[in-house]
């Protein structure tokens, strides 16, 4: 039986596509391989965090247009208005999306509060196939 956070990032629950794209594994197998990767590629949780919250903050526009940061980044913050439910039983998260499109790398990330959320509390950076998928690699890639 799945615990109830897993059972939330399924399809249809807190977003129409989920959190877990096609991957088969364990919430906690995801999490370890990705752990296992961050310490190979010796960037931290912490440090990617700060970076994508630096980049939402100055990527937000009152009309939510792309905008571009730090000479590299087009940054688009769309708000959806309203809450989401928590999965951690904590406050409501704000609904929307942050889009990150490095011009040097040609990568591109999409995340929201709930993908930070994950990832700072458990280290979840969603399943392989996921369209909140925060690789590892393709976020030192395009954050370091």
């Amino acid at each position: 039986m799945k615990n109830e956070i897993e059972k939330l990032l399924e399809p249809g629950e807190l977003s129409i596509d989920g959190f877990l794209g096609e991957d088969s594994r364990s919430i906690e197998e995801i999490i370890a391989a990705d752990k296992a990767k961050f310490a190979e590629l010796g960037i931290t949780v912490a440090d990617v965090i700060i970076k994508l919250e630096e980049l939402e903050e100055k990527g937000k526009d009152i009309m939510e247009r792309e905008q571009t940061v730090l000479g590299r980044y087009t940054v688009k913050v769309r708000d959806d208005r309203g809450p989401m439910p928590n999965p951690t039983g904590g406050k409501p998260l704000r609904k929307g999306d942050i889009t990150i499109k490095d011009t040097k790398s040609g990568r591109s990330l999409r995340y929201n509060d709930l993908t930070i959320l994950m990832l700072n509390e458990f280290g979840f950076c969603s399943g392989i196939g996921s369209e909140y998928r925060l690789d590892p690699a393709i976020l030192k890639e395009v954050l370091f």
